[in-house]
């Protein structure tokens, strides 16, 4: 009969609707043919039906059956190993004739399990039938006791066992190593045999092209749900810290190391294995691994180890996105490794003994440079996860002495990734905004922001979540300063972005007409930001200047300046639009004038340094400032007077300081002080016309003389200071002696400021302001002379003495009643100056008047005229540790006025202690605590500056 035909009576015969035995029958008649077809049926499209039926034909109650089936499976078998045919194929064929080992002859089985090891020797079988097979033949084998091999009896246990043994002793293949894998998963193994062949398959791994280790790693991970897990991982992590990781880090600079490695010639790219990296953690996260399992090897992951292990981190981060429980086991496994490390370094700098006995590690920094460039290599995987672990290390508490490290490495993976995948900078910003909004303790996450603005600024800019930082930036009630960072921190933006420098611009001069005197803060500290970063090229005169802008568009129109703007005829550059921003936000400035002291001493400490570099803004600041000043001065213009009273408003029992004179007068000093901008401005100027900037420079340089020159420039009743009483004349004079002393000091720093080589009486002038200033303060330590007479107590006044006397006839009378000026002439505490209004800018300048040999602006004679007044070396030095004990000096004036003035004092006070001494002994020990504050700021983790820099200075 042909094969056509037999094959498809066989089909028909073998349908539901027909009785079997018709086809019993007819395979029983047909067996011979049968055989012989049967390797051209396992090779045919419909081959499914056509076994199934010639299986079906054969039944299972004789033996004479059980054996022609077996006759059957052995040919297919055969034929399977011979012949290439489709994964799908194969499978479905092993499929079906396994179900039929339970059925036949245990010989024929353990038959198969030898010729199924033997082919996995030779390497004969095409479609690697064997991982079918001798699964389902150990399954069939396990319903019997013992089974006769190689003439012995044996236990199924120990056959099985033996041909493990001789499986394991074999050295596999690289091709059979994913079909071992997936066989084994369905082999009941011993725990001591699966470590065995676990340890076995990872030994393999190393010599993998990076294309085949994935596959092999889905296997394993299936074959290790219930132990030895660890065991892929640490191979899995060795290999790509060999391969890859150590790849990335940067190499020691080595000027001598010229030649190439030979071992640094890899046979695979950077690109493949990172590919093979980013799937092997797809399989770990998605694929046939249990989340849980990988998540208590995570936590049991030695914490020493971790930061050895960039693999393990890596899959903490994509672990970490799994859920609530995960994220925070797995952000906190690598933050507290980061914490430890950061913790053994601090300790390693203070102790000898740590740093011999702690072993070389790893550097974090560079760990989290290669954590974060393979990233982009992992389809988003992994970055989630870093984005969180930068969050949580921002998050450390700043009490805590490794809360600025761990707060740079967070910065360093927030901008690395933000520079490398702009795409994530949204999601960046979006959980800043959240911080910002919502955390108390807001320096670090304000720094982020710089950070990010100042080194990925094209990723940021375009960001909609960055202009919803600036609109809620609100004031806490601990005060506005650390919301003020936050508007100065997008500063580098302001130069190229007008959509966020129109943002800002239309948020402050909200927040300027603000019934709370924090908002208007904010707000002034937003416009000062602005002009202080807005870069001004090198400009004209400030007249002409002045001119060029007069057609120039407003800025504060609420309309954006466009940048195709044309002015009579031609483009408007981009220096004009800076200029014309600045002078407009200039002239909203003035309205600060009419705030409270608060806005006031803001804006007089800070516009200096905004502008003191844009020369054609300080004619319209100096204009402002002469304004303003005049109704402070008395009407009789040569009476060099200030009209202290105006400074401070009584009503009823409160007290309220309306203006900070002195920080005004030190504002004019500093604007008055001539720079080498304004010295060539002067130069190329026409000397026959005087410009508006020099003639109101004249103007407010003649107000200042005269208050110099006058005996006294205030008109304050210091018979009887009173100043210690709590009723409100008292707190009103002695706010008006604190501004009076401030006042001195503005005049003191007028004096040095004018001070040239040509000045002939400045020293006599400056000490005359300074004794002044110190018999100000003397008497408000002194009692009033009215006191002394009647051997009063210390705190008693003349009222209080009456007042004492009436209670005590009251009480002599049996009548005791409470009258309110009893209460409130109480006694308060002995009067305290404010700190000194100075600069970190002028306290350099009067430590190197007082202590440096070389003073450009200053004669020798009159040097050492000042230079030899005690008294005043004392009173200079302790202006100058009131100014470094303030928290509001910049990092920058820290870096640069702190360091000379250290500097200063180490050359001439701690290397010349002795020489020191001998000039005054209070002076040297002034001078060593000085220098101290010097050094407590520069240490201080708030600055975060690098020892080597300065200390070489100093």
């Amino acid at each position: 009969m042909e094969y056509d035909k037999l094959i498809s009576t066989i089909k028909e015969y073998g349908r539901l609707a027909h009785p079997r035995v018709e086809l019993y029958e007819f395979c029983r008649q047909h067996v011979e043919q049968i055989l012989k077809f049967v390797p051209q049926t396992v090779l045919c499209r419909d081959f499914g039906d056509a076994i199934n039926c010639i299986l079906n034909g054969f039944p299972d109650n004789s033996d004479t059956n059980s054996k022609i089936k077996s006759q059957i499976v052995d040919l297919i078998l055969q034929t399977l190993r011979k012949e290439s045919v489709s994964l799908t194929h194969c499978s479905e064929m092993c499929g079906r004739i396994c179900v039929e080992f339970p059925k036949l002859p245990v010989d024929d089985i353990v038959r198969w399990v030898n010729e199924s090891i033997e082919s996995i020797i030779q390497d004969n079988d095409v479609n690697i039938t064997w991982k079918y097979v001798i699964p389902e033949c150990f399954n069939a084998l396990s319903e019997h006791e013992t089974i006769k091999h190689c003439g012995s009896d044996l236990t199924v246990a120990e056959f099985k066992d033996q041909c493990v043994q001789t499986l394991y002793q074999y050295k596999w293949l690289e091709k059979q190593l994913v079909p071992m894998a997936a066989m084994f998963k369905y082999i009941q193994l011993s725990r001591n045999d699966h470590k065995k062949f676990v340890n076995k398959f990872c030994s393999y791994i190393n010599d993998l092209a990076p294309d085949d280790i994935p596959p092999l790693i889905h296997q394993m991970l299936r074959l290790c749900r219930l132990y030895d897990f660890d065991i892929v991982l640490a191979h899995l992590n060795h290999y790509f810290s060999v391969r890859l990781y150590t790849k990335l880090e940067p190499p020691p600079q080595d000027s001598e190391s010229t030649t190439i490695d030979l071992d640094d010639i890899a046979s695979h790219s950077a690109e493949d294995i990172s590919r093979c990296l980013s799937t092997c953690i797809f399989h770990f996260t998605r694929g046939a691994a249990d989340p849980e399992i990988i998540r208590k090897h995570l936590k049991n992951w030695p914490k020493t180890q971790l930061l050895r292990s960039p693999f393990i981190i890596d899959l903490a981060m994509a672990m970490s996105e799994k859920g609530g429980d995960f994220k925070t086991v797995c952000l906190n496994l690598v933050k507290s490794a980061i914490e430890q490390r950061t913790m053994d370094e601090l300790r390693a700098r203070e102790s000898a003994w740590v740093r011999a006995v702690l072993p070389p590690d790893v550097d974090v920094v560079s760990l989290l440079k290669v954590l974060t460039t393979e990233s982009k290599n992992h389809r988003q995987l992994t970055v989630a996860g870093l984005i969180n672990l930068a969050f949580l290390l921002l998050s450390v508490s700043r009490v805590k002495p490794l809360a600025s490290t761990c707060w740079s490495h967070g910065k360093l993976i927030l901008v690395r990734l933000s520079k490398a995948q702009p795409e994530t900078a949204p999601f960046i910003l979006q959980q800043l905004t959240d911080k910002l909004c919502t955390e108390t303790a807001l320096r670090q996450y304000a720094e982020c922001l710089y950070v990010l603005c100042k080194l990925t600024p094209v990723s940021v800019e375009r960001c909609p979540q960055l202009s919803m930082i600036l609109e809620n930036c609100q004031p806490s009630p601990a005060g506005y300063k650390a919301h003020a960072a936050i508007l100065d921190a997008v500063h580098p933006l302001f130069n190229f972005s007008t959509r966020i420098r129109d943002t800002l611009v239309l948020v402050c001069r909200k927040g300027l007409y603000s019934r709370d005197s924090q908002h208007r803060c904010l707000a002034l500290a937003g416009f000062l930001s602005v002009l202080r970063n807005v870069r001004v090229n090198a400009p004209g005169s400030s007249s002409q200047t002045c001119s060029d802008l007069h057609s120039g568009h407003s800025y504060l129109t609420q309309l954006t300046v466009d940048l195709h703007t044309t002015q009579n005829g031609a483009a408007v550059t981009s220096r004009v639009r800076n200029e014309a921003m600045c002078m407009e936000v200039v002239s909203i400035l003035r309205r600060c004038l009419v705030q409270d002291a608060l806005v006031k001493q803001l804006l007089y400490s800070q516009l200096y340094d905004c502008a003191k570099d844009k020369p054609m803004l300080h004619e319209t600041i100096l204009e402002l400032f002469h304004d303003h000043l005049v109704k402070y001065l008395h009407e009789d213009v040569t009476a060099g007077s200030l009209l202290i009273d105006k400074c401070v408003q009584v009503n009823g029992v409160n007290v309220v300081l309306t203006e900070p004179i002195g920080q005004l007068l030190f504002a004019v000093a500093q604007f008055l002080q001539t720079t080498e901008i304004e010295d060539l401005e002067d130069i190329l100027s026409s000397q026959t016309v005087e410009t508006g900037h020099a003639y109101l420079k004249s103007k407010l340089n003649r107000v200042m003389e005269q208050l110099c020159d006058a005996d006294s420039f205030f008109d304050i009743d210091m018979e009887e200071a009173n100043l210690s009483d709590l009723t409100p004349e008292s707190k009103a004079k002695s706010l008006k002696v604190q501004q009076t002393l401030h006042c001195y000091e503005a005049l003191i720093a007028h004096t040095v400021m004018q001070w040239t080589l040509t000045s002939e009486d400045a020293a006599t002038k400056l000490y005359k302001l300074f004794k002044a200033c110190n018999k100000l303060l003397e008497q408000t330590k002194v009692l009033p002379k009215s006191s002394k007479k009647g051997n009063k107590s210390l705190n008693e006044t003349r009222e209080t003495v009456k007042s004492q006397k009436s209670q005590k006839s009251q009480k002599e009378k049996g009548k005791a009643p409470v009258k309110l000026s009893n209460l409130v002439k109480d006694k308060a505490g002995p009067f305290k100056p404010l700190p000194c209004l100075w600069n970190p800018g002028f306290c350099q300048k009067i430590i190197e008047l007082l202590y440096s040999d070389e003073v450009s602006w200053a004669s020798l004679e009159q040097r050492n005229q000042i230079r030899a007044r005690r008294d005043f070396h004392m009173w200079a030095l302790r202006s100058v540790q009131s100014v470094l004990l303030t928290d509001n000096i910049d990092k920058k004036d820290v870096a640069t006025h702190v360091v000379r003035i250290a500097t200063l004092l180490y050359n001439k006070a701690v290397v010349r202690f002795q020489n020191m001494c001998g000039f005054d002994d209070q002076v040297a020990l002034t001078c060593l605590e000085v220098f101290k504050t010097c050094l407590t700021l520069l240490f201080s983790p708030l600055y975060m500056l690098k020892m080597d820099c300065f200390l070489s200075i100093i």
